[in-house]
């Protein structure tokens, strides 16, 4: 993790790589709470910058791979604001091919607010993925993390076979 100064703020910057996942499984991109272990001093919300991510689905892969925000999390559940989704399908033509994708919100000036009073995108709602009492892998490869309200998530959803995923963002934080 690094950051740099921009225009508008301090620019903070994480890597996360999932290799051979085989089954459901939740990662914390960032912790909105956690100042220790990400590089980041405020803990208001997120605005993200700009999202490259990166996917190598075998050909067996079936499901999709989600970036979102929680809210409403407790000991029991948690809500999944979805800012993105990329369906797979089984397909042998994929086989070995790393697909990319992009999500750029515009740099010094244009960001996606992590926040539920502007989302209008699906929700997972009492998603058991993301509750208070369960840690989940964070960027550097720690499964130490529990979910929070706020904080920036990875949700792979597998049905069949094996996709790896690398991500890597911008992001700020404010009060």
């Amino acid at each position: 993790m690094s950051y740099y100064k921009s225009k508008r703020d301090i620019v903070n910057h994480i890597k996360l790589s999932a290799i051979s996942v085989a089954a459901t499984t939740g990662y914390m991109l960032i912790d909105l709470s956690d100042v220790s272990n990400w590089p980041h001093i405020n803990t208001g919300h997120i605005d993200i910058d700009n999202v490259h991510i990166n996917f190598n689905p075998d050909a067996s892969f079936k499901g999709t791979v989600a970036i979102g925000f929680l809210a409403s999390v407790d000991a029991s559940n948690g809500n999944l604001y979805e800012i993105y989704k990329w369906h797979f399908e089984q397909a042998i033509a994929n086989d070995g091919i790393v697909l990319a994708d992009k999500l750029d919100f515009g740099g010094e000036e244009h960001f996606f607010h992590c926040g539920t009073e502007r989302h209008f995108g699906l929700i997972g709602i009492n998603d058991t993925t993301f509750q208070t009492d369960v840690n989940i892998a964070g960027p550097d490869g720690n499964v130490s993390y529990p979910s929070g309200n706020g904080d920036l998530v990875l949700k792979i959803v597998r049905t069949a076979g094996i996709i790896s995923v690398g991500i890597d963002l911008e992001y700020t934080t404010h009060p």
